[in-house]
């Protein structure tokens, strides 16, 4: 594998690699839906904050300023996670520009967003429907043609 990585400077390598760790902090159980290409521009979001760190901060010992860019960027994508991806996506609710939160896997819903379930039930009958049945009761007679 001939990279170009190793190449660049510390700073640059230190951002990207703190810029993907945020990506994954920030998307666990969310990343089954992106492309290659959300998962690089993303990641370079969360670099543009630990490059910032790296560069700005006024420390001498480089070992500290690449702690702090890796700690920033992770930060970031923790605070994305618990408050800004939420706000996010109640602004775009409430302003009427859409209602897609990225989620759509059932099992995504129940364990990695705020959703309520307001019922399960196991269907046992012979009309073939074994299984969970997530959201409001439904009849069983609307399973029987199956």
């Amino acid at each position: 594998m001939n990279s170009g990585f190793f190449e660049l400077s510390l700073s640059i390598q230190i951002a990207l690699a703190s810029g993907y760790l945020a990506y994954i902090t920030a998307y666990a159980g969310l990343r089954r839906g992106h492309a290659t290409q959300d998962a690089i521009f993303i990641s370079l979001v969360f670099s543009v904050v630990a490059l910032l760190c790296f560069e700005l901060v006024p420390i001498e010992q480089t070992y500290l300023r690449a702690a702090m860019a890796s700690a920033s960027a992770l930060v970031s994508g923790i605070v994305w996670r618990k408050i800004g991806r939420p706000l996010w996506l109640w602004m775009m609710q409430k302003t009427g520009v859409h209602r897609e939160d990225g989620v759509h896997a059932p099992w995504d819903i129940l364990v990695q967003t705020d959703r309520k379930v307001v019922s399960i039930r196991r269907g046992t009958r012979s009309c073939g429907l074994d299984g969970f049945l997530l959201g409001l009761p439904v009849p069983w007679e609307q399973f029987r043609q199956a």
